[in-house]
């Protein structure tokens, strides 16, 4: 776990900033700690003082609108007396599980929406401590210091001017600073504990895996034919929801679970495909993908958070790389999203190891569209 204290003092300009932190919200997930706040207030011109009465502090599900069923929560802070002219003043601790490994990282990005007078990212740590930082974007070396005997990195940024963003410009995050931490050594490293759990998931021989394999491969003759036949199956008998509370958010259920049920996310499909191939002697693997606009891996920094997608990786097989979300039962089709990503992939023993997905062959791809048309009644 890791605790990360924010605090924001926020001058309320104009009617539009007003309406964005009226009232102030704290996203987080159940499953990790409810957000501490440690101070809430607001500083008129005139220099008086209203406090925010902890009773007063809810709270409530997420404002995010995110679809998939998750453990999304906000602390909502109603913030008396906040008009333009006044000052909000907010300090909160935050405290995140690691379901990777153990250790963490974690962006801490810099505001870029609004003016800001001055920003300061600093990172505490033990002494001891093993930890990689990086500063990405336009941001002045780091200060190192020494306080109470742990040592201090900090990042000071005055009178910034806010980011002008245009519509649909690809990977918005990117626009902005930010300073990233992480205490895996290396990737391979911080994948680790994520392997073990997910193949502790992986048994062709669970009670109907097997039966199943038999049943989708009869008939077919090779082990490309066989791998379709198994794609095609999920991807038309498994319906894509994804219900992301507690571990869940990385970890997939059992492969025998999923086909019983008839639902399940990314990793639910690519457990129970990995699975069926087992059965059939069939080699297969996962694939973390970042499919986070913007969170794209950094050199020389580990962060397991940012991959959150997962494909199918067949070696000796055609070395295909399959999306079963992508809803097609065609082995030649990947989204061209994910056409020269980058990836990791997580074999049962072998070595953890990053990977380039292939460009996709536009050969491979096509639609082809028949139409009738018929006039309406009215013509």
């Amino acid at each position: 776990r890791s605790i990360q204290r924010t605090r924001e003092t926020v001058l309320i300009r104009n009617e539009g900033i007003l309406q964005f932190y009226q009232p102030y919200h704290i996203e987080f997930d159940a499953s990790d700690a409810v957000p501490v706040v440690r101070l809430a207030r607001v500083i008129q011109r005139d220099g008086t003082v209203q406090d925010v009465d902890p009773a007063d502090i809810l709270i409530t599900s997420s404002p995010s609108e995110h679809t998939d069923i998750d453990d999304s929560r906000a602390v909502a802070i109603p913030l008396p007396g906040l008009k333009e002219g006044s000052i909000l003043d907010i300090v909160y601790d935050e405290e995140t599980k690691s379901w990777y490994s153990v250790g963490w990282s974690t962006r801490l990005f810099i505001p870029g929406v609004f003016p800001v007078l001055e920003s300061i990212v600093e990172i505490s740590s033990s002494p001891g401590l093993e930890m990689k930082c990086r500063g990405v974007g336009e941001l002045p070396e780091p200060v190192e210091t020494e306080v109470a005997g742990r040592r201090l990195l900090a990042w000071r940024m005055t009178d910034l001017e806010p980011i002008a963003i245009e519509n649909f410009a690809p990977n918005v995050f990117e626009l902005y600073p930010w300073v990233g931490v992480s205490t895996h050594l290396s990737i391979e490293a911080g994948i680790e504990l994520y392997r073990q759990d997910f193949w502790s998931t992986i048994d062709a021989s669970a009670p109907g895996v097997k039966e199943l394999a038999e049943k989708l491969t009869e008939g077919q003759k090779g082990d490309r034919a066989k791998v379709e036949a198994i794609l095609k199956h999920v991807v038309e008998s498994v319906q894509y929801v994804a219900i992301e509370l507690g571990s869940g958010r990385f970890l997939p259920s059992k492969p025998e679970e999923i086909f019983q049920r008839g639902y399940g996310d990314c990793k639910d499909m690519v457990a129970l495909m990995v699975s069926l191939f087992e059965a059939n002697g069939i080699e297969a693997e996962p694939v973390l993908l970042s499919d986070r606009e913007g969170f794209k891996p950094v050199e020389g920094l580990a962060e397991p958070f940012i991959y959150t997608h997962v494909i199918v990786h067949t070696p000796g097989v055609d070395d295909l790389y399959i999306d079963p979300t992508a809803g097609s039962p065609c082995l030649s089709y990947l989204p061209v999203s994910l056409s020269g990503a980058p990836g990791i992939v997580v074999p049962r023993k072998d070595k953890i190891r990053m990977v380039t997905i292939p460009e996709t062959d536009r050969s491979q791809h096509g639609i082809t569209l028949e139409a009738d048309l018929m006039p309406t009644p009215d013509n």
